[in-house]
C-alpha cells in the first residue's frame, strides 16, 4: 500500500509540475525573504564583533573614564607604581577618508612595546613585518593597513593616505601591510598606529579612549578586586565585551522589525502552500477515495498528503536558501549604511554564513509548510468514497469551512487585539500579538468572497450578460481556491499598504519636527562619521570667537554632543546646548510649557522622547549621571520630541553641563542672522577659513534635506521587503487561478461546444480574475489600515520609544486597490491563454 501512495504522489507532480513549481516558487520567496535579513545584519553584526575581538583580543576587562575619555596618569600609575603587566592603553576612534566613496578608517593607537600579547592578532600582524616598531614609533603618522584594504583602495608601503582627524586634513604614511585572514573583514577599514600618533591626530593629548586588562581565569575575582583598589575613585572598571553588548542591543529593535516584515512575506507564502495543498487533495479526491476503498486507512492519505507537502517545502526551502545568499548580497550594503547612520559605524564586505541563520530558515520553511498543509491532510483522511467525484458535495463543504473559519478567525483576530492592548514593552510579544490579528482577519476572508460574489452575481449578470453572471457566480462556486487566493493577495496587498502607511506617518512626523529642531539659520559643525550627531569633535575655538562677534550675526546658539554614562555605567549620549534671549533652540516639548526655564536651573535636564520611555522617566523623576566629579542626580524637567536617534538623549543647558563636566569644547553651532541664505553661507565660509578644520556650513533648508536623506535611506529595505511580499502574493493567486481553470477545463468545454467563443471565454476568465482582485483589494483597505494602526502607534512606541500621529493618505489605499486588481488581472493572462487554446472535442473526450 506505501508503495501505491508513493507512487501516486509522483505522478501526480509529474501530471501538474507548473502547480508544483509556483509552490515551491512561493515557499523560496518567503524563506529567501527571512534568511536575506538574517544573513545581512548578522553580517553586520558579526564584522563588528570581530572588529572588537581584533582590537581587544584577550582583555577581560577595561578601565574607561568619563566623557572626554581616561588621563593617561592612571596607566601610568597601573604600570609603575602597581607593577602591572596585564594592562594596555588603547586611543580610538572613526576619521574619515577623502578617497572618494571609501568608509571610514577606524583608527587604533596601541603601544607596540608593552601590549605584552594582549591583542595576539595584531601582534602577529605586526611580526609579518619585521622592524615594525621602529617606524612606527619614528615614522610622524606612521600607521599599519591591511593588505587587502590597501588594494583595494590602491596603496602601497610608502604611499600617503589623506584622513580628516578632528575637522582636520592629516596626511598619514604607510609604514606597512600585513595580511588578514581569508574572508575576515574585520581589518578592512582599521588603521594600526603608536598609541602618541592617535593621540595627535583625535586631539586627544594626555587622554586615552581606555586601558585594556587581562584579568588571570582562575581568579576574577580576586583580580578585579584589586584593580578597583589601584584605579582612582573617578574611573570605572567593566567587562570587555560591553561595548559589543551594547551595540547588539541597539539594532535588537531594528532586527525585530525587519524580520517582522520577512515573517509577513513567508506568510503570504504559507496561504500559497495551503492552497495548493489543497487544491492537490480536491484534484485527486477520486483517487484518494480509491486508495480508502482498497484498503488505505485516513492515517495513512493524512500521510500521504503531508508527506507531497513536506517535498515541496523541503524543495522551496532549499532553493529560498540559495536565493536568500543572493538577497543578502543586494541587502547587505543598505543594512550596513542603516547601521552606520544610526548606531554604529561598521564596514561589511560581503555576506557571512550567519550559524543560527541557516537552521532559522530551514525550520520556518519546513514548519510554516507543514502547518498550512495540516488542515488540508485532515480533510483529505475523511474523504468518504461515495462522495468522491461530487464536487458540489465538496464546495458545500468548503462553504462550510469558511464560515467556521470566519468565526475562528474573528476570536483570534479579538485575541490579537487584546493582546495589542496590553501595557508590555516586549517587542516580540508586540509582533506576535499583530501576527495573531492579522491571521484572525485573513480566516473571515474565504466567507466575505463567498458572501460579496453571491451580492454581486445579480449585478454581474446585468452587466456583462451570461458571461459576467458565470464569471462572478463561478467565484462563490469554487470558493475552496478563490477564497484563499483572495486572502493571500489582500495580506500581501495590506501589508504594503500598513508599511507605506506607517513610512508616510514616519515621514510626516519628521518633516515636522525637522522644521521645529533646524531653527537656526545656518548651521557650522565639524562633520562626523555618524550621521546621527557628530563625534564629539572640539570646534576650533578662534572659529567660535570670530562668528559669535561677527556684525552679520544676530544670535549664535552652541551644541555639544558627546557619550556619558549613566551610574550603573551604561552608555548616553549627552547633549548640552547654549542659547540666548531671542531665540529658543526649536525643540517642541511634551505638555512642559515652562521647560525651556527650568532647564537652566542648576542640576537639571530634560529628556528625549525615546529616552524617558526607555528608562521609564517622567517629569519629576531623577536621572544619575557619572560625571568628571562623582556621581550626580539630575532632575528631569521636560520631555521632548526627537527623531534623530531611538536611544534617545539627555539634554542640559550648556552651563549646567561645564559645572559638572571638565570640558569646554563644542561640537556644533546654530547662527541666526538677517542675511540670505548664501550670502550668510559665504559670510560664515569666509570666518571659518583661517582655521585648520574643514568645518561644514549647512543652511537650514541643506540640513533639512540631508536629513531626509537619511530617513529615506533607512527605509529603503522595508520597500524591498514589500515589494517581494507582492511578488509571492501573485505567485499565489497565479497558481490559484491556474489550478481553478484547469480544474473548470470541462465546464469551459461544454461552455464552447453551446457556443461560447474564444473571446467570450477570454472575457469570462478575465471578469473572474478581476473580481478576484476587486475582492482582495477591498479586503486590503481595512487590513492595511489596521495594520498601519498598530505599526504606528503601537509598535513603533514599544521598538523605538515614539508615537506617531497617524495618517491615512488615500492615494496608498487607492494604489493597494489597483495593484490588487492589476495583479489578479496579469495573474490570469497565462490560465485564460491556456484554457483558450485547448480543444473543447479533445477536452470533452477526455473526461
Amino acid at each position: 500500500m506505501k508503495h501505491w501512495i508513493s507512487r501516486a504522489n509522483l505522478r501526480h507532480h509529474a501530471r501538474h509540475p507548473i502547480q508544483s513549481l509556483l509552490c515551491i516558487i512561493g515557499v523560496a520567496l518567503g524563506v529567501a525573504v527571512v534568511l536575506a535579513i538574517e544573513l545581512a545584519i548578522g553580517s553586520a553584526q558579526v564584522a563588528f564583533e570581530e572588529s572588537m575581538d581584533l582590537t581587544v583580543g584577550r582583555a577581560t576587562h577595561r578601565v574607561v573614564g568619563g566623557s572626554r575619555g581616561l588621563d593617561e596618569r592612571v596607566y601610568r600609575d597601573l604600570r609603575v607604581l602597581h607593577g602591572r603587566r596585564d594592562v594596555a592603553p588603547v586611543v580610538e576612534g572613526f576619521v574619515p577618508s577623502l578617497i572618494p566613496a571609501a568608509p571610514p578608517w577606524h583608527l587604533v593607537g596601541l603601544d607596540p612595546l608593552a601590549d605584552g600579547g594582549l591583542r595576539p592578532r595584531v601582534a602577529a600582524a605586526m611580526a609579518k613585518a619585521s622592524g615594525l616598531e621602529v617606524p612606527l614609533l619614528t615614522q610622524r603618522h606612521g600607521v599599519l593597513v591591511e593588505a587587502g584594504a590597501a588594494r583595494r583602495h590602491g596603496l602601497a608601503i610608502g604611499d600617503s593616505l589623506v584622513i580628516r582627524a578632528a575637522g582636520i586634513p592629516q596626511t598619514l604614511r604607510i609604514v606597512a601591510t600585513w595580511a588578514a585572514e581569508a574572508g575576515d573583514s574585520a581589518a578592512d577599514n582599521l588603521l594600526l598606529c603608536d598609541i602618541s600618533t592617535a593621540q595627535s591626530l583625535l586631539q586627544s593629548l594626555g587622554r586615552l579612549s581606555r586601558i585594556d586588562v587581562r584579568l588571570p581565569r582562575g581568579a576574577l575575582d580576586t583580580g578585579l578586586a584589586e584593580l578597583i583598589r589601584q584605579v582612582p575613585a573617578s574611573v570605572r572598571i567593566e567587562p570587555a565585551g560591553a561595548a559589543s553588548g551594547a551595540q547588539r542591543q541597539m539594532v535588537e529593535a531594528f532586527h525585530l522589525n525587519l524580520f517582522s516584515l520577512g515573517l509577513l512575506a513567508l506568510l503570504v507564502g504559507a496561504f500559497l502552500i495551503y492552497n495548493t495543498v489543497t487544491f492537490s487533495v480536491v484534484r485527486r479526491r477520486q483517487e484518494l477515495a480509491r486508495l480508502r476503498a482498497i484498503g488505505a486507512t485516513g492515517g495513512e492519505i493524512e500521510r500521504l498528503v503531508l508527506s507531497d507537502a513536506a517535498l515541496l517545502g523541503l524543495a522551496g526551502t532549499l532553493l529560498g536558501l540559495g536565493l536568500g545568499y543572493g538577497l543578502a548580497e543586494a541587502l547587505v550594503a543598505a543594512v550596513t549604511d542603516t547601521i552606520s547612520d544610526l548606531y554604529f559605524v561598521v564596514s561589511v564586505r560581503g555576506t557571512r554564513w550567519v550559524p543560527s541563520a541557516l537552521p532559522k530558515a530551514i525550520a520556518l520553511g519546513l514548519g510554516t509548510t507543514m502547518a498550512a498543509a495540516w488542515r488540508p491532510a485532515r480533510e483529505a483522511s475523511r474523504i468518504r468514497p461515495a462522495l468522491a467525484g461530487s464536487r458540489s458535495a465538496f464546495e458545500r463543504s468548503a462553504r462550510i469551512r469558511a464560515k467556521r473559519s470566519a468565526r475562528e478567525g474573528t476570536l483570534l483576530a479579538l485575541a490579537g487585539a487584546l493582546a495589542l492592548a496590553v501595557p508590555t514593552r516586549s517587542i516580540l510579544f508586540t509582533h506576535a500579538a499583530l501576527f495573531a490579528l492579522v491571521l484572525g482577519v485573513a480566516a473571515t476572508l474565504p466567507a466575505f468572497t463567498g458572501a460579496l460574489a453571491r451580492t454581486a452575481t445579480p449585478l454581474a449578470a446585468r452587466a456583462g450578460g451570461v458571461v459576467g453572471r458565470l464569471a462572478v457566480a463561478g467565484v462563490s462556486a469554487s470558493l475552496s481556491r478563490t477564497g484563499v487566493a483572495v486572502a493571500a493577495l489582500a495580506v500581501a496587498i495590506s501589508m504594503s499598504t500598513g508599511v507605506g502607511v506607517m513610512v508616510a506617518s514616519f515621514r510626516s512626523a519628521v518633516v515636522t519636527w525637522l522644521d521645529s529642531a533646524l531653527h537656526a539659520d545656518a548651521y557650522v559643525r565639524a562633520p562626523g562619521v555618524v550621521a546621527r550627531r557628530a563625534a564629539e569633535i572640539d570646534l576650533d575655538p578662534a572659529v567660535v570667537h570670530r562668528v559669535r562677534n561677527d556684525p552679520a550675526v544676530e544670535e549664535m546658539h552652541t551644541n555639544r554632543a558627546v557619550t556619558g554614562r549613566d551610574a550603573a555605567g551604561a552608555p548616553l549620549d549627552l547633549v548640552a546646548i547654549g542659547w540666548g534671549p531671542k531665540h529658543d533652540p526649536g525643540l517642541v516639548f511634551l505638555d512642559h510649557d515652562d521647560a525651556w526655564t527650568r532647564l537652566r536651573e542648576p542640576g537639571s535636564l530634560a529628556l528625549s522622547e525615546p529616552l524617558a520611555f526607555r528608562r521609564a522617566l517622567d517629569v519629576g523623576d531623577s536621572l544619575t549621571l557619572d560625571t568628571d566629579h562623582g556621581p550626580a542626580p539630575f532632575e528631569v524637567v521636560g520631555v521632548f520630541l526627537d527623531y534623530a536617534s531611538e536611544q534617545g538623549y539627555a539634554l542640559f543647558s550648556l552651563e549646567t553641563y561645564q559645572t559638572h563636566f571638565e570640558d569646554r569644547g563644542l561640537t556644533a553651532l546654530g547662527v541666526f542672522s538677517p542675511l540670505p541664505p548664501d550670502s550668510l553661507r559665504s559670510r560664515l565660509h569666509q570666518l571659518t577659513q583661517g582655521s585648520a578644520q574643514l568645518l561644514d556650513v549647512i543652511s537650514n533648508r541643506a540640513l533639512h534635506a540631508a536629513s531626509m536623506n537619511i530617513f529615506d535611506r533607512t527605509f529603503a529595505i522595508t520597500h524591498v521587503l514589500r515589494t517581494l511580499a507582492t511578488v509571492v502574493a501573485f505567485v499565489g493567486i497565479l497558481a490559484s487561478l491556474l489550478a481553478l481553470e484547469l480544474e473548470r477545463t470541462w465546464e469551459y468545454a461544454v461552455l464552447r461546444a453551446r457556443g461560447l467563443s474564444p473571446r467570450q471565454l477570454w472575457g469570462l476568465i478575465a471578469t473572474q480574475t478581476s473580481f478576484l482582485g476587486v475582492a482582495a483589494g477591498l479586503a486590503s483597505i481595512p487590513l492595511g489600515a489596521i495594520m498601519a494602526s498598530v505599526l504606528t502607534g503601537i509598535v513603533n512606541r514599544r521598538s523605538f520609544g515614539w508615537e506617531l500621529e497617524l495618517l491615512l493618505p488615500p492615494h496608498l489605499f487607492l494604489e493597494g486597490f489597483a495593484g490588487a486588481v492589476l495583479a489578479a488581472a496579469l495573474a490570469g493572462i497565462y490560465p485564460a491563454w491556456r484554457i483558450a487554446r485547448v480543444s473543447p472535442a479533445r477536452a470533452l473526450r477526455s473526461e
